[in-house]
This record gives C-alpha cells, structure tokens and sequence, in this order.
C-alpha cells in the first residue's frame, strides 16, 4: 500500500501499530456506498441525461484501492471480498491467489 500510495486511486496509508493481540492499520477514510450502489446511481442520472454507463464508466468512476494481502507463493486465499458484481471468478469460486485479489 505504501508503495502505491500517493495517487487518488488508492487509499492512503498512515502506518501499522502492533500489540499482544492484534495488528492495526491506520488508513484513509473513506465514506460513501459500495461500488454497485454508486454505479447504480450514475446509471441512472444517465439514463436521464441520455448517456451510456459504459460512456460514464471511461472516464468518471473514481475507485480506490483499500486492501491489502500477504501471501505466501503457492498458496491459495478462500475468502470472498468486495462486490460480488465486480469480483473475479476465481474469487467468487473460494479459491484465488494474489493476482486475483488484485482485479
């Protein structure tokens, strides 16, 4: 994340605090709706305005990146995250390495 930082497309990222028990992420908050809500939203002021989604979709949907993984090559994650509309199949299949988590 840090590495990413510093662009509007990708959370920000204040630093890391660890205890006994737990491990902290300090992050940018971001406050709104998830990512199919707000494309439904767009889709339909334009269906009024009469432009496409897909025309909107191009050029005006600002997303942020806001998670992070470790993962240890070979290895596989089983958690499914995110809006189902916008996830990968392989995700959405339980069984998905990095790259995946990525898309």
């Amino acid at each position: 994340m840090v590495l990413l930082g510093g662009t509007l497309n990708v959370v920000h990222f204040f630093g890391a605090y660890e205890d006994d028990d737990n491990v902290s992420f300090v992050m940018e908050r971001c406050v709104g709706c998830d990512v199919s809500t707000r494309l439904s939203e767009v889709k339909e002021m334009d269906l009024i305005a009469g432009v496409t989604h897909e025309e909107r979709a191009k050029t005006r949907s600002p997303l942020k990146l806001i998670g992070a993984t470790s993962l240890d090559e070979g290895k596989f994650l089983n958690n499914v995250h995110g809006t189902p509309l916008f996830t990968a199949p392989e995700v959405l299949k339980h069984k998905y390495a990095f790259p995946s988590a990525m898309g």
